[in-house]
């Protein structure tokens, strides 16, 4: 159809396509509610699928963005939802039943606001931020790749410590806790890292550079408590 489409399904600007409803690229000039109100915001709710072009969506219950369906604005993802088209905005994929296979050009978040215990690989070659939005998001099993992670957190949330005894491979969790005192040099590879010494000592150095594609013009932000460092700590961009 050609001119306006009217959806007793929308208000206030909102459209929202319920157990297993679909949208498509249509062919209308503009959508409209009922109230006449020029649709600019869609959720999906139990199964429910985008299959064509939106502004932003807010996805829940198993629905999905699909393949080959474009989210032009921002996305939130929540409970046990799916993007495996594009986003060309930001996109915020709550708690750890969230998935992305597909593209997002803006920031990825992962935001958790329980207090789970994730052994999620966040090695998937993209960048991400992780947040613990009022909540102690435990992972301490997770993989993080090097240069493409910054942590942060809100509303009084934290990260639990993972315990270590040596710096063989690079820190890049979100919080550590040395067990023991540590002979050698210490790489940070994500931005936002913590370290608590709990008065140990690590005798060599601790570099928290940026490297070429993350934080590049300058060093990775990283938190020292309680701790002694013998050599010398560097954060300098890249």
């Amino acid at each position: 159809m050609t001119g306006t489409a009217t959806y007793e399904a929308a208000t206030d600007g909102i459209m929202t396509l319920t157990t297993g409803m679909q949208w498509g690229s249509g062919t209308a000039t503009s959508n409209v509610g009922t109230d006449t109100d020029t649709i600019t915001s869609w959720v999906f709710d139990n199964n429910s699928v985008n299959n064509g072009t939106i502004a932003t969506g807010t996805f829940n219950s198993t629905s999905s963005n699909a393949s080959g369906a474009t989210v032009s604005g921002t996305a939130t993802f929540n409970s046990s939802s799916s993007n495996a088209g594009t986003v060309s905005s930001n996109a915020t994929f709550y708690e750890d039943d969230t998935e992305n296979t597909g593209t997002v050009s803006g920031t990825k978040t992962r935001r958790y606001t329980s207090d789970p215990a994730s052994s999620r690989d966040f090695d998937d070659g993209d960048f991400w931020t992780v947040m613990a939005d009022g909540a102690t998001v435990d992972l301490t099993n997770a993989t993080f790749p090097n240069y493409k992670i910054i942590f942060s957190t809100l509303n009084s949330g934290s990260f639990a410590q993972k315990s270590i005894s040596s710096c063989a491979t690079n820190l890049g969790g979100p919080s550590y806790l040395l067990s023991s005192n540590i002979t050698g040099n210490c790489t940070v590879v994500s931005e936002n890292v913590a370290i608590d010494g709990d008065t140990k000592t690590i005798t060599g150095n601790l570099v928290a550079d940026g490297s070429s594609g993350f934080q590049s013009g300058q060093g990775l932000t990283t938190s020292l408590s309680d701790i002694t460092i013998t050599g010398t700590v560097s954060s300098d961009g890249a």
